[in-house]
């Protein structure tokens, strides 16, 4: 199931970037919601087969995404101090809240920066010329800008990714039937407010709202209680993984061609996509589970993640071109990433690996 996280990265990069021989996979909030999906298979997943200590959990996740980000943080900040982008100023907008004497602001980023608390609701911020918030930006029928106070703008999804973090202890332990109840009234609340927003002609889009977006992640928890359904079936091997190969090449279809489906259909029937991942990630899982080569490769769709936006705004400045501008960030995110993953990864493995051993494992029980 690497592979399809990586695409799911690469079709952010794009995003932030250009298409890459043509290639646009997935639209960015697209692919972020569907890693909102896959962050619930594996997330319950491995609360149901790795840990019982919550302890361990909670500080192999932290290690998992702070330090990534802190990185990313880190290099981005050199980078914005010493270039300066067409499209994206976090140092100039600090400046101008300093001059303006607009403590919220230079308070509401510097948390964010640093924390990621509440990097998700800069979403819904609108900064004035004048530096003044308007927050929520959807009440005002506008499109939030706070995200040009963030140097790792594309970081407002882990904020996301840490309540589900928050959250999903206690939701695992829900019975199967418990947590399909669930998941159809958050879906029925969530098509009614964003119907609702969309009627009164709000600018509204749900894809930073916890609540909202939970439903995605109990998608993705749903679709682990398929995957220990369709392990434990009574098929022969050879049969499962034929027909788990055949639902992985149906995962990389939607990731490649999902963007003009999508395109031809209303925002509430993208939900019908999402719940297609859901269907595919227990095969995808079944069938790469083992695998190193996919290991491998999904290793690299977090700091692919992470570390794009920084790489793209300096081949900007350095007079990359836009039509080859995504296979060389491509291509630079790749060089960083292993850099990252031999030097500073690999040792925090190590640890991570530690930290979970001493974790009793939980016994697994019928759902």
């Amino acid at each position: 199931m690497g592979t399809l996280r990586t695409l799911l990265a690469v079709s952010v990069l794009i995003t932030h970037s250009s298409p890459i021989f043509g290639v646009t996979l997935l639209g960015g909030d697209t692919a972020v919601t569907c890693f909102y999906v896959i962050s619930g298979f594996l997330i319950t997943l491995i609360l149901h087969e790795k840990y019982q200590d919550l302890k361990a959990f909670y500080i192999n996740r932290g290690l998992r995404i702070y330090v990534p980000y802190w990185t990313a943080l880190v290099l981005s900040v050199i980078l914005f101090l010493l270039i300066r982008s067409p499209s994206h100023d976090p140092d100039l907008q600090y400046a101008r809240a300093f001059d303006a004497g607009d403590l919220l602001l230079l308070l509401w980023a510097t948390i964010s920066n640093l924390t990621l608390v509440g990097i998700d609701l800069i979403r819904y911020v609108v900064i004035e010329p004048t530096q003044s918030i308007v927050f929520p930006s959807f009440v005002h029928g506008v499109a939030g800008n706070g995200h040009n106070v963030l140097f790792v703008p594309q970081a407002w999804t882990l904020a996301i990714e840490l309540q589900f973090y928050l959250v999903a202890p206690f939701l695992v332990r829900l019975r199967v039937s418990v947590l399909a109840v669930l998941t159809v009234v958050l879906l029925a609340l969530q098509i009614t407010i964003t119907g609702r927003m969309h009627a009164e002609g709000l600018v509204f889009d749900n894809t930073a709202i916890f609540v909202l977006d939970l439903v995605y992640f109990l998608f993705g928890a749903l679709a682990y209680h398929g995957y220990r359904t369709w392990r434990a079936a009574g098929i022969r091997e050879s049969r499962k993984r034929w027909i788990s190969g055949i639902m992985l090449i149906v995962g990389i279809v939607m990731v490649f061609a999902g963007a003009g489906v999508l395109r031809t259909l209303p925002n509430d029937d993208y939900n019908y996509f999402y719940l297609g991942m859901a269907v595919v990630l227990p095969f995808a899982f079944y069938l790469t589970k083992d695998s190193k080569w996919d290991s491998r490769v999904g290793d690299y769709s977090y700091l692919i993640y992470v570390f794009h936006f920084g790489v793209s705004a300096l081949l900007v400045a350095v007079g990359i071109t836009l039509s080859s501008l995504g296979l060389w960030v491509l291509i630079v995110t790749v060089a960083i990433s292993t850099v990252f993953l031999r030097y500073v990864d690999a040792p925090l493995q190590r640890v991570r690996r530690r930290i979970a051993a001493r974790s009793p494992k939980p016994e697994l029980t019928v759902a």
